[in-house]
């Protein structure tokens, strides 16, 4: 949303006349009313404009919990071009982080067809809305 100020005040006219008096000309300058923009994105000091990029919510990290079935899931990643930004061994098993929602995808049906437990939590898109209405 754009707001826009207008700051409504008469014009301002500048009259200057010539040096002598014999010509009836005039020389008018008209200054237009200021108009404020306010709540736009500004623009750098080399031009490019600069916005904030858009929230992205990342889809939550996947754990699977047998760590002897590292190798197969990281070789079926590469075959199906799943690209993960973190895979981390912790106590539970292996944490892998996935940087979009349709990597998070492919890696969680070839889990499920490969039969291997892990664990996850659903997209946010995915969850089902819980509502209550109070009367």
């Amino acid at each position: 949303m754009i707001e826009v100020e207008n700051n409504f005040k008469k014009p301002v006219v500048h009259n200057e006349s010539p040096a002598s008096s014999a010509l009836s000309l005039t020389k008018m300058t008209i200054v237009a009313p200021k108009q404020t923009t306010v709540g736009v994105n500004n623009f750098s000091a080399n031009g490019s404009k600069s916005s904030p990029s858009p929230k992205v919510k990342l889809p939550s990290p996947i754990c699977f919990r047998d760590k002897s079935k590292w190798n197969l899931v990281s070789t079926e990643c590469t075959r199906l071009h799943i690209n993960y930004t973190r895979a981390q061994n912790t106590d539970q098993g292996i944490t892998i982080s996935t940087g979009t929602i349709e990597d998070f995808r492919k890696l969680n049906t070839f889990l499920i067809k490969s039969n291997i437990t892990f664990h996850t939590f659903a997209l946010e898109e995915e969850r089902k809305v819980k509502a209550s209405l109070r009367i």
